[in-house]
Formats: structure tokens, C-alpha cells, sequence
């Protein structure tokens, strides 16, 4: 499936009424459900449903832990590497 939960995504088109739900055109929400051909979106007027043409998913931004864990990891491949060359 291309969305799941907890996903962030980005509305790029507007149907009939979703501006009276709280949807926004460029504004970013979480998913909280997903269907055939339908994603169910935090609108904040309520939950509104959107068809996957409507919308696009937003990568998601890195958190500080995320990107210690891959400096730590690129660390430890390059002490491996350095370790391979003394051999």
C-alpha cells in the first residue's frame, strides 16, 4: 500500500466540500486510517476522507536521535574499514 497510518500527508487538489471539513490545499496532515481508494485524514474540523489522487505523502523530518544513530553507524563503518586496511 503506497499510505499507512500515521503518515504524514500533503493535499495537492480540493473535491466538493473539503474546505468545509478544515482541509487546507498545501497543508500537511496525519493519516489515521487507510481504504481501497480513500485515505482518512485529521482535518480538524473532523476526519475527512481523501482519494490518493488528492493528496501526496511527506517525507518525514530526521529526529536529532535518528541522526546521532547514523553518525554512530558511519562511525563504526569506517573504524571497520580502517581496520580492514591495517590487516
Amino acid at each position: 500500500m503506497k499510505y499507512k497510518k500515521g503518515d504524514l500527508v500533503k493535499v495537492i487538489e480540493l473535491k466538493d466540500g473539503d474546505s468545509y471539513w478544515g482541509v487546507e490545499l498545501n497543508e500537511t496532515y496525519k493519516v489515521i486510517s487507510v481504504c481501497d481508494y480513500c485515505v482518512e485524514i485529521d482535518a480538524g474540523k473532523g476526519d475527512r476522507w481523501m482519494f490518493y489522487s488528492q493528496i501526496k505523502k511527506v517525507k518525514k523530518k530526521k529526529s536529532k536521535k535518528d541522526l546521532r544513530i547514523e553518525e554512530l553507524e558511519n562511525q563504526v563503518k569506517q573504524m571497520k574499514y580502517r581496520m580492514l586496511l591495517k590487516n
